[in-house]
């Protein structure tokens, strides 16, 4: 388990993936994708995991992009799908107003030292087209330090 620093220092480190290439091939619907991303130094390893969700009326704009550390899920935004419940007792008090709060999607989800799983928040004004992948995929990869980004391709 990492502490509350860790997770916030390697969510903020710069990483690259690990095959510099111009373009990436999104996954189709139904499908997921594991990327391998390191820090700049090469120190540090990580996991770019993408999950386009199966088609739905409800959902039609359903994907998942998560950073992982390891089995630790740092970081995750999902445009489409279930909400999230958080926790009813808050870690800190900075949490506190989403306590047992459901959060639909889109959200992201956000690692919490203590809990068993990621809490769940309105998307940070960062990400401004949350109904566009393309647009998504570059500001979750910005948010999560990546730099040197691929243009995505295909996933529709």
């Amino acid at each position: 388990m990492l502490t509350q620093d860790e997770a916030e220092r390697l969510i903020g480190m710069e990483k690259r993936f690990e095959d510099a290439v111009d373009f990436l091939l999104l996954p189709e619907p139904g499908q997921n994708l594991t990327f391998p991303l390191a820090s700049l130094d090469g120190q540090e390893s990580f996991l770019l995991d993408v999950r386009h969700g199966q088609l739905e009326e409800s959902s039609p704009n359903k994907w998942r992009l998560q950073l992982r550390y390891g089995d630790e899920v740092l970081v995750r935004i999902e445009t489409g799908g279930p909400a999230h419940r958080n926790a009813d007792d808050a870690p800190t008090r900075r949490l506190s107003r989403y306590a047992g709060q459901r959060i639909q999607t889109p959200h992201i989800q956000m690692y919490i030292e203590g809990q068993d799983r990621p809490w769940a928040f309105p998307p940070p004004d960062e990400f401004t087209a949350l109904d566009d992948i393309v647009v998504t995929w570059r500001e979750f990869l910005d948010y999560c330090g990546v730099i040197e980004t691929p243009t995505p391709i295909g996933g529709v």
